[in-house]
């Protein structure tokens, strides 16, 4: 559960800006990051008709994974290699030929 400084979220520190104000008389906020958890997880799976099976048990485990809330992301990725590597995710794939 170890949390880390988010790089894009900030929020406004209201205790160390006002005593920023009554210190400096400089009415600028004073900004920190937002705490994020430390870890990211991606679920990879298999595109094939064996694993239509798991489809439902997959998307409860990618759920679960992000209600704990250890994760800052957690993706889901299709592995298709029937014709050619293929790793999806949502739209857009990233093919790789061997």
């Amino acid at each position: 559960m170890r949390h880390v400084p988010s790089f894009h979220r900030i929020v406004l520190d209201e205790a160390a800006t006002a005593q920023q104000i009554t210190q400096t008389d400089i009415w600028m906020p004073v900004l920190q990051p937002v705490s994020v958890p430390w870890l990211e997880v991606a679920v990879v799976v298999e595109r094939s008709s064996s694993m239509y099976l798991w489809q439902q048990t997959v998307q409860e485990l990618c759920l679960l994974l992000e209600r704990q809330g250890a994760f800052r992301d957690v993706r889901l990725w299709h592995l298709d290699s029937l014709h050619e590597m293929a790793l999806t995710t949502g739209t857009s794939p990233i093919k790789h030929s061997y």
